[in-house]
């Protein structure tokens, strides 16, 4: 008989009460499975806390700038099924992505995307949204470095990228605030992106056409968003305007008539396209010495005698008010 039997004994003679062996094996056998239980409770309380404290330790890392220590630690927080359906572990290893992917600056690595990855787990988890207006925020961060990538993808003329990234900038910016106006964006990047077409189609027209379809798509976008901004006017009249005086001035002096006929139609017809939306810029502003200059010439090809002296006085007024 153990001493605990033998003191359970004790103490329920000294009660008074009255029991075999029988009953009090019962008793025994009943404190054992309490006991196992509290044991295991303890043990899954002890893990529950090992597992959690994970992301602590990870978040104590990142105060002190280790960030690849805190990147192991959050890694293994989100791969536990304790704390991997938590957002809280999420939104943190999005976070600690983001910090990895601004020291390392490689635009290029993964780093970036998968912090927009874990930041957008966080909000598919985060129900009572504690972590959600910081995920967003996070998230509209994060948007506005593809928006800066793609503005310097314009400037080193890779068009490609630069449209790439600002995609993905549409899609986070949604994201992180829903409410944001995206129009002012999209013209500026519209805008740039059917200029740098249009720079890459002049260094050799004839083996860069699509690059002409290409500019005159994006100025059409622009457009659409808004019909009276006057940078996209001009830059689609001037486009127009810019190929037909390319035909011109590509036409080899020995064409025969019949070729000629042809280019001087194509070239009439490029004019006439022009002629809206320089029309509609000069209206828009009604000093810009450049539309003047573009419906000059317009109208000398269309052989518009009338108006093209009236934008020759506008012209000669407008440089003597600069003076």
């Amino acid at each position: 008989m153990t001493r605990f039997y033998k003191i359970l004994i004790s103490l329920l003679f000294l009660e008074g009460l009255r029991i075999d062996k029988r009953r009090t094996s019962r008793i025994y056998r009943s404190f054992n499975r309490f006991f196992f239980l509290m044991i295991l409770a303890f043990f899954f309380s002890a893990g529950l806390h090992a597992q959690h404290s994970k992301v602590v330790d990870a978040l104590k890392k990142l105060k002190v700038d280790s960030l690849d220590e805190a990147k192991v630690l959050i890694d293994v927080a989100s791969k536990n099924d304790t704390t991997k359906v938590l957002a809280h572990t999420w939104y943190y290893k999005g976070f600690i992505y983001y910090e990895l992917y601004k020291r390392d600056k490689n635009i290029d690595g993964p780093k970036r995307a998968l912090a927009i990855d874990y930041f957008t787990r966080s909000l598919e988890l985060d129900g009572n949204g504690k972590y959600s207006g910081n995920s967003r925020t996070q998230m509209n961060n994060i948007a506005i470095t593809f928006y800066n990538d793609a503005v310097n993808y314009i400037y080193s003329n890779d068009p490609e990228k630069a449209r790439n990234s600002f995609d993905i900038f549409l899609q986070m910016a949604v994201i992180g605030n829903p409410a944001i106006d995206l129009r002012p964006k999209k013209m500026d990047i519209y805008n740039a992106l059917g200029g740098l077409y249009t720079r890459l189609y002049e260094v050799n027209r004839r083996a860069n056409r699509t690059y002409l379809i290409l500019a005159e798509e994006y100025y059409n976008k622009a457009l659409k968003i808004d019909s009276l901004d006057v940078n996209a006017n001009y830059n689609i009249g001037i486009l127009y305007y810019n190929v037909a005086v390319s035909i011109i001035n590509g036409t080899d002096y020995d064409i025969d008539l019949v070729a000629l006929d042809d280019i001087q139609d194509t070239s009439l017809v490029l004019f006439k396209e022009s002629l809206p939306y320089m029309k509609y810029a000069l209206k828009l502003d009604p000093e810009s010495e450049d539309v003047l200059q573009g419906l000059k010439g317009i109208y000398w090809a269309l052989n518009e005698t009338e108006r093209l002296e009236e934008i020759n006085k506008r012209l000669e007024e407008l440089r003597a008010k600069k003076e």
